[in-house]
């Protein structure tokens, strides 16, 4: 349980839409509003391509913190989908509103046990198919490999994907909350 991140939740539930850029910013403000220290808040601790945006210490866990925005309402993230414990701070334009949510808490065990299966065998073709490409530096001198971006994103419809308008948007919130309590 922790009192600061029920606070953070809190500030940042229901405010309006900001850019990436801004939204990463105001989530710090927001962090140190809800009373955490400089010392246990961390931006971009593996780099400004890797999740998480944030992480953040709660007695002795690090939480991670990862930011989304959207001009829609869907949710999209790149090669490493959020765990369990990360907690999503998504913010819509369309919606002119910002959510909060644990990344567990929007699919089922299951549904990510074949995300992993995915990306685990979508890893294993670049790494085939990129030694088949660079074993003969005359055929491939300058060493084109295949390589994909992954991204895991919402399909469905708007009654599917749309986190702001979803019966659903209440109770994520309610759990992410929940947790802290």
């Amino acid at each position: 349980m922790s009192r600061k991140l029920l606070k953070f939740i809190r500030i940042a539930d229901g405010k309006p839409y900001a850019d990436a850029f801004s939204h990463e910013t105001r989530v710090g403000h927001w962090l140190k509003l809800a009373g955490f220290k400089a010392k246990d808040i961390k931006y971009q601790p593996y780099g400004t391509n890797n999740p998480p945006d944030w992480v953040v210490r709660v007695g002795t866990k690090w939480i991670h913190v990862e930011c989304k925005t959207s001009k829609k309402s869907r949710a999209a993230f790149n090669d490493t989908p959020p765990s369990n414990n990360t907690l999503i701070v998504f913010s819509s334009k369309s919606h002119n509103d910002t959510m909060v949510f644990y990344g567990g808490d929007v699919y089922k065990k299951g549904v990510r046990k074949k995300i992993d299966e995915y990306i685990k065998k979508v890893r294993l073709l670049e790494k085939r198919y990129g030694i088949l490409c660079t074993k003969s530096k005359r055929s491939n001198p300058y060493g084109f490999v295949p390589g994909f971006r992954l991204r895991l994103q919402q399909r469905g419809g708007m009654k599917v994907t749309d986190f702001f308008v979803l019966e659903t948007r209440d109770e994520l919130v309610r759990k992410a909350k929940q947790r802290h309590i």
